[in-house]
């Protein structure tokens, strides 16, 4: 079964949203795509929405200059929130190989398993995600915890870097 169809079917029961990590999520044949959550999107379009109104009448109102700082700024959190809307605009894919993020139709590059030491859940900012240390390198957060905890989510990319350098030998990480 493919793992988005797995995804898919334990977000619509539920399984996921309670903790309840399907085990063939863990599974290394393939690579697994997670898509940031459609209620974070929505909300962030919504806040968007009602405050580029707000801003627009604050401009018809006479308040120009405020009307218009808020008309922008929150015009563009709306853009924001509906290009994430698009297909493929977000997402984390796990690979035998490493991860690769996606925002805002942005890609970073593949990073090795083996140049992590581990992911825990951690606090960046106001909300807690799932962070990482390079080897050669500072700290680093994800940007979303598409649909998982925090905790789960960095169990999962812990279970899938285990199995990538259990795969590859002893030799593939210093620290393993």
């Amino acid at each position: 079964m493919d793992h988005s169809a797995v995804w898919l079917a334990n977000l619509s029961r539920g399984a996921i949203l309670l903790g309840k990590v399907d085990p063939a999520l863990r599974s290394m044949r393939g690579n697994l795509v997670l898509r940031p959550s459609k209620r974070k999107i929505l909300m962030l379009i919504l806040v968007g929405l009602g405050f580029t109104v707000t801003g627009i009448f604050m401009i018809r109102e006479g308040e120009r200059l405020d009307g218009l700082l808020v008309t922008v700024f929150f015009g563009l959190c709306l853009a924001a929130g509906l290009a994430q809307l698009w297909p493929g605009a977000s997402y984390l894919k796990l690979t035998p190989k490493g991860f690769i993020c996606r925002g805002l139709f942005r890609p970073w590059r593949l990073i090795p398993w083996e140049s992590v030491n581990r992911f825990r859940a951690g606090d960046i900012g106001s909300g807690k995600t799932v962070v990482y240390d390079l080897l050669a390198g500072p700290r680093h957060g994800l940007p979303d915890t598409y649909g998982l905890k925090a905790d789960e989510l960095a169990e999962l990319m812990n279970d899938w870097r285990d199995r990538a350098l259990a795969s590859s030998g002893p030799s593939a990480h210093p620290l393993a």
